[in-house]
């Protein structure tokens, strides 16, 4: 039998009993209907509701919720691959590559149609007030590893700050506009770096692997790159 922490009230009293954590015997158990918040058990002669003590169904609940706020921030960052190359284009799949191939992204990610056509919407400007632009971001992070940032932003300025909160949070600074791209060869929509760094020291490792986490979580933030071997 499952073990529970019992919380439980009688049929037909108002009287409640805590208890700590205890496991229904065999011997009085007859019968049970769970549902993800509680068990109806039916004991000899007395019925009680049992409050699940065990952390399976939080366990559920968590991972559902880091997962829904996962898809959200993927469908957010489509969205804006989908604005900008319907902006630059317009909305027509044949004649715009680009939007083609962002709508494909979608529609792996299992994106709504209704936030597709909002987005495109967005970009071709149907929907009042919005605009979305193009970011380029320099930096260095710890180690003097190059770093560039590319996005899609609605708000400049917030994105701006943001990006400038999260890398000086990891002992990085943001640079100069051209003091990194010479780092880095451009290939087609790529940025590969010309001389690749090799950090062997773990914790430099691990604050990289945070500030490009945290750079990632961001919705502007759309591709890092870096010269991290």
């Amino acid at each position: 039998m499952p073990e529970y922490r019992l919380e439980w009230q009688k049929k037909n009293s108002n009287l409640i009993t805590r208890v700590g954590t205890a496991t229904l015997s065999r011997l009085f158990f007859i019968f049970s209907i769970d549902t993800p918040y509680y068990s109806i058990v039916l004991l000899r002669k007395e019925v009680f509701l049992i409050m699940s003590g065990h952390s399976h169904w939080s366990s559920i609940k968590h991972k559902k919720g880091a997962t829904d706020l996962k898809r959200g921030k993927i469908f957010s960052k489509i969205s804006r691959l989908i604005s900008i190359a319907s902006k630059e284009k317009g909305g027509d799949l044949e004649s715009n590559p680009r939007l083609r191939v962002a709508i494909d992204k979608a529609k792996e990610a299992n994106m709504p149609k209704d936030k597709i056509e909002r987005a495109i919407k967005k970009g071709t400007g149907q929907l009042d007030g919005v605009k979305m632009e193009e970011i380029f971001y320099e930096a260095y992070g710890p180690a003097g590893i190059a770093i560039i940032i590319e996005g899609i932003t609605d708000n400049k300025n917030r994105a701006l700050a943001e990006i400038k909160h999260i890398i000086s949070r990891f002992e990085g600074k943001l640079a100069e506009t051209g003091s990194v791209q010479y780092l880095f060869d451009r290939k087609g929509e790529e940025w590969i770096p010309k001389y690749p760094i090799e950090i062997t020291d773990e914790k430099t490792k691990n604050q990289l692997e945070k500030l490009f986490d945290a750079l990632d979580e961001n919705d502007d933030v759309q591709e890092i790159y870096s010269n991290l071997k």
